[in-house]
């Protein structure tokens, strides 16, 4: 079960970098923050953004994923 948790993650996360309308910088910032876990202020400083940003831009690209994920698991589900 756990490597197919994996394997849906990887598959959503894949989708989400790929997707055109996600800005790089928002794919910076998500990487940045909630892969490699580097701090929003280290990040917003390094993009010329306000930490707000980091943390608006996150989450959204969170719910994406998630979103991604819960499409991906009713297609299994098919």
């Amino acid at each position: 079960m756990r490597q197919w948790r994996e394997t849906v993650y990887e598959l959503a996360l894949q989708q989400l970098m790929a997707n055109p309308d996600v800005s790089a910088r928002d794919k910076q910032i998500f990487v940045r923050t909630a892969t490699k876990g580097e701090k929003a202020e280290a990040v917003a400083m390094s993009l010329a953004v306000s930490r707000d940003v980091v943390y608006m831009t996150k989450a959204r690209m969170l719910a994406r994923l998630r979103e991604i994920i819960e499409n991906l698991k009713g297609a299994d589900e098919v």
